[in-house]
């Protein structure tokens, strides 16, 4: 299947359609994360991501949210280079909120998945939340000024 995109460069009318075709796409992953379908969720986000152009925040918070989507399906090594892209991003746009979001994503995978994997040391080893039970439907990454983390 061909899209306006394959066929050159996209005029205003074609640029807004991308735009709105991320926004139902994105809305849709975020409530297929909402209900832990997580390879829904990482398919949806990151095709609404792919619509998008580089300089758009947008499309890096879309990035954060694919890459945790496809560390919780269990694709580390995808979801390590879709949140290396978002960190680009976010130092590319000057956003140092985007990129602390994605490097904090990237490592709460890293670290979640070495306690899942080692040994225990001791019978007092804190569990490590899953993500989808730390967010909740439309919790994102805040970008505002003065404004935390997630919201």
């Amino acid at each position: 299947m061909t899209c306006l995109a394959d066929l050159g460069i996209l005029d205003q009318h074609g640029q807004a359609m991308a735009v709105s075709a991320a926004g139902h796409l994105g809305s849709a992953g975020e409530r297929a994360f909402a209900r832990q379908d997580v390879r829904t969720a990482a398919n949806l986000l990151l095709r609404a991501a792919d619509l998008l152009d580089e300089g758009d925040r947008t499309k890096a918070r879309l990035l954060i949210d694919g890459g945790e989507a496809l560390a919780e399906a269990g694709d580390l090594a995808q979801s390590a280079l879709v949140l290396d892209h978002a960190i680009e991003m976010g130092r590319a746009l000057g956003d140092h909120a985007l990129e602390t979001c994605a490097r904090l994503a990237q490592l709460y995978f890293a670290h979640s998945t070495n306690l899942r994997s080692s040994p225990p040391t001791s019978p007092m080893r804190p569990s490590v939340p899953s993500p989808t039970s730390r967010r909740r439907p439309g919790m994102t990454c805040s970008t505002g000024p003065g404004a935390s983390l997630w919201r």
